[in-house]
Order: C-alpha cells, then sequence, then structure tokens
C-alpha cells in the first residue's frame, strides 16, 4: 500500500519518514505541507517523492490504495479535506482529535465515509507484553513476534497467568526535555484551554491503552481527580479554579468492571522523570518502564520472573499493525478507533466532574 504523509514538521522528519523508508509495510509516494522549506526537507530525506502544498495539488494517486498519515497539529480538519478526495485509509497521531466536539463529528463522518481510521498512541505497543499476557491476543497473532522473552516462562505459559486483575498503577511525568522548554515550543498546551491541558495531550497515553487492556471503558466511576496547573514562573504546581486554566498536573483514581486504575500524568519543571506501569492481580504482578525501548517483567505466585522485551521500534510496530489492520489480516482489531474515542470522551468526563466539584 502507498503512503502520504500529511505535515513535514518535526515528528514526519525525525520518526515517520525515516520508518516509513526504511521498513517494508508501506511505500511512501509523497508528502504535503503548505511550508516549501518543509518540503525539500521530505525530498532529501527520502529522495524520488512528490511534495505538494495541499491536497488540491495532488495528481495521479489512487486513494483506495493509499494510507494518509496525518501528522498536522490539527487533525480533524485534514481527515476531513482528504476523505472529501476519497482517501478513507488514515494513520491518526495522537490526539486522534484536538477539540471535544470533533469527537462525535468524527464518528458521523467516519460512517458517512466509510473510514478506516488506526489511531496512532505508541503506548499501545508499551503495553502490548501486558495485553499478550491478559491473553487480549491469540499466540499465532502476528504481533506476538515483536516478543523476546527471557527467564523462566515459556511464551505459552504466559497468557492469562495473572488471573484477575485487582489494580493498575500508571505514571507519566514528563519533565525538562518533555515538560519545560517543552512548553516554550508548544505554546498552546499551556494557554489554550481549547486544545490545551495534559488532559488532551497525555490523558490518551493513560486512557487509550487502559482501554485496550480493558481496565478502562466508557463512563467509568470517578473516586478522585486532581488539576494543576503551573504557577507564573512555572516554579511549582496550583489548584486549577476555573476552565480558563490549563492544567499541567492530573491525578485521578478510577474503577471499571471491578478493576481500580490509579493514574498520574503531568508537564513538569523538575529533573526527574517517572514513566512506569504496574498491574496487579490475583496470580502475580505485571511491571513495565514505559520509556522508549524499555522492557516489562512478569512476577507470578510461585516465584518465577519473566522478562518481555520488543524486538522492533514503536515506530515499525505502529505502521505494521496499521498495515495489518487495512489487510484485514487482525480480526475484531478496529484500529484503536475504540480506545481512542473513549480515551477522549474520559477527559472530557474527568474535567466536567472537577469542574462539577469546585461549584
Amino acid at each position: 500500500m502507498d503512503a502520504i504523509v500529511v505535515g513535514l514538521g518535526f515528528a514526519s522528519l525525525n520518526h515517520w519518514i525515516p520508518t516509513i523508508k526504511d521498513t517494508p509495510y508501506f511505500e511512501l509516494i509523497g508528502g504535503i505541507d503548505p511550508v516549501e522549506d518543509q518540503q525539500k526537507k521530505a525530498k532529501l530525506q527520502c529522495p524520488g517523492i512528490w511534495t505538494a502544498a495541499s491536497a488540491q495539488d495532488i495528481r495521479g494517486v489512487n486513494p483506495d490504495e493509499t494510507a494518509v498519515f496525518v501528522v498536522t497539529p490539527d487533525h480533524y480538519p485534514t481527515i476531513v479535506e482528504f476523505a472529501e478526495y476519497g482517501f478513507t485509509n488514515f494513520i491518526v497521531e495522537k490526539p486522534l482529535v484536538n477539540r471535544d466536539h470533533e469527537v462525535t463529528t468524527l464518528q458521523e463522518l467516519i460512517t458517512k465515509k466509510n473510514l478506516r481510521i488506526y489511531a496512532v498512541d505508541h503506548y499501545y505497543q508499551k503495553f502490548l507484553a501486558l495485553e499478550f499476557v491478559l491473553g487480549n491476543i491469540r499466540t499465532e497473532d502476528p504481533r506476538v513476534d515483536a516478543l523476546d522473552t527471557k527467564d523462566n516462562h515459556r511464551l505459552e505459559q504466559l497468557r492469562r497467568c495473572l488471573g484477575g486483575i485487582e489494580g493498575v498503577t500508571y505514571a507519566n511525568l514528563e519533565a525538562k526535555e518533555l515538560g519545560i522548554p517543552y512548553l516554550n515550543d508548544h505554546p498552546w498546551l499551556e494557554y489554550d484551554p481549547e486544545i490545551g491541558g495534559v488532559i488532551r495531550d497525555l490523558g490518551p497515553h493513560a486512557f487509550a491503552p487502559l482501554t485496550r487492556m480493558g481496565f478502562l471503558g466508557p463512563n467509568p466511576n470517578l473516586y478522585d481527580i486532581q488539576l494543576l496547573r503551573l504557577t507564573e514562573d512555572r516554579a511549582h504546581f496550583t489548584p486549577v479554579h476555573s476552565k480558563h486554566e490549563v492544567e499541567m498536573y492530573v491525578h485521578t483514581v478510577l474503577t471499571y468492571k471491578g478493576v481500580t486504575s490509579n493514574i498520574t500524568f503531568c508537564k513538569a519543571p523538575f529533573e526527574g522523570k517517572e514513566r512506569s506501569l504496574s498491574v496487579r492481580a490475583s496470580n502475580g504482578t505485571f511491571h513495565a518502564g514505559l520509556a522508549r525501548g524499555q522492557s516489562g517483567v512478569v512476577m507470578t505466585n510461585d516465584g518465577r520472573t519473566t522478562r518481555l522485551s520488543l524486538r522492533k521500534s514503536e515506530n515499525e510496530l505502529v505502521i505494521e499493525e496499521a498495515k495489518l489492520f487495512f489487510e484485514g489480516k487482525l480480526p475484531g482489531f478496529d484500529g484503536n478507533l475504540n480506545a481512542a474515542i473513549t480515551a477522549l470522551k474520559i477527559g472530557q468526563g474527568l474535567r466536567n466532574s472537577y469542574f462539577s466539584i469546585l461549584r
């Protein structure tokens, strides 16, 4: 299948174009960006591709056989535009859409235009080992080939080895290079209440994979919610008091079908950082570092321990899974669409609940 990358900024030039070019899943044929300098950079990276300023400048492309990588800052308008030109296969960066009302309008567009959307979030791939351990992925699933195990359990022994899940603790504290000065390059995250805030930026990393795992779903029970913003000097956090203040720190405790999720994420001014996942179950535990390339560890109550790691990069796994999805080789898999939409709705619910409590 051919591929077009829409938006030739940092993420495309440093992640998507090199990955597409160096893997066998898609044939990159073109890139679109209104900035001519970005077009030139893309051509230097991948000689032979065409570039254009907009969708209306595309010529000689078969929409039915082409996937559109949406890497623009604003995703929904891009999906709408390319759907009008007949494209139906989309790979969309996180977050799936930027504004609350776009969740409903996107769902309507998907039905009207019969779109197939693969929602990107690299945390799905970081959770892949856990997904296999939970039994959500069969041994014969092609994605299992990406898993490598070492130590006490054979791969087939790991499926459903944990028993009933009791609780999940998730932390994603993005500090310094992904907190500050990162915010300086993305000012809307800190100052625009319509599209900013860490619920929209980091919330999908937590809520979407936990939904795909089955730990969260629509309308989870809420037992705690804290929203904090940065002070003017960015030295501390202070409580959010109005909808005009943009949250940079979130802590919440949710329950869904008997599973408790204790979730914290933030963009922070301090030196350290933390990205981790712990799952407690009746027969053992699962622990994982969630930084790029880190492993997971399964510990069963009989004292055995096994490390699970990925044989491929998260970027490669993303486009491999997207290709398998478009080809219909993952029966029952919806391209993460339900997980991504549910994550956005959970975020909306958290904000609404928080401001309801404030009143």
